[in-house]
């Protein structure tokens, strides 16, 4: 696949038609000795990972599987992830799209329904971010909405060099003047305000108000009293 608008955007690209995993493939290449804001991009995962160690699906053609290297140290690498999903909300509401928001850590909703899902992982010191977005219908088990289904017909080379060029963006930003950027997520973060269900790794549940997103990127829960959360999976409850 020519990745004409990618190339512009990541210092390296690599396509694969089929792949694994696009994060477990950018681990190799950076322990091979690939660079900051290289990126694999493939059309189908066999092995696609999710968050708390799920399989991503992502049938052929109908996703953008798009992996993505940061190796230069930040100050809050927590947020990588936040950053990344703000990308995928700005992109999609430039598209003239309302109704998009972020549910913590790292799902982007459109009308309620998932579009897109991220995955940070920490590999020999550099982050991979791991980005999935729909392009095509999924299937209706998953309670998910697509790009197709907004109306809109976003190539892969297209769709992975506006988030890329977005989250590099945010990352520079977020390096001069963070408190601006934790606005704008803030802002897009629809968890924020809402009554919630937490399940920790560990198998307890939280119940409390999703009130702030902390200077690490952690969930803080007023349960009554706050609670930072830096993993886990996130209900909202229905009032």
């Amino acid at each position: 696949m020519l990745l004409d608008k990618s190339n512009q955007v990541f210092s390296s690209v690599s396509w694969f038609d089929e792949i694994d995993s696009t994060n477990l493939e950018l681990g190799r290449q950076l322990a091979a000795g690939g660079g900051d804001f290289s990126a694999v991009i493939a059309g189908s995962q066999t092995r696609g990972q999710g968050r708390l160690g799920r399989e991503w699906l992502s049938p052929s053609g109908a996703s953008l599987s798009l992996s993505i290297a940061i190796k230069r140290k930040l100050e809050n690498p927590g947020w990588l992830s936040l950053l990344a999903a703000l990308a995928v909300q700005r992109m999609i509401k430039n598209q003239k799209i309302t109704e998009v928001g972020i549910k913590w850590p790292n799902d982007v909703l459109v009308q309620g329904k998932k579009i897109s899902g991220i995955l940070a992982q920490l590999i020999d010191g550099a982050v991979i971010v791991g980005i999935g977005l729909n392009l095509k219908k999924q299937a209706p088990e998953l309670n998910a909405i697509s790009m197709e289904e907004l109306g809109l017909d976003l190539d892969i080379d297209t769709a992975a060099s506006e988030i890329g060029g977005l989250f590099g963006d945010l990352i520079r930003n977020f390096e001069l003047n963070p408190d601006e950027v934790k606005k704008e997520f803030s802002k897009a973060c629809i968890t924020l305000g809402q009554s919630v269900r937490a399940e920790l790794p560990s198998g307890d549940q939280l119940f409390g108000i999703a009130s702030e997103v902390d200077s690490l990127g952690q969930l803080v829960i007023l349960t009554p009293e706050p609670k930072h959360l830096s993993a886990g999976d996130v209900w909202h409850l229905r009032s």
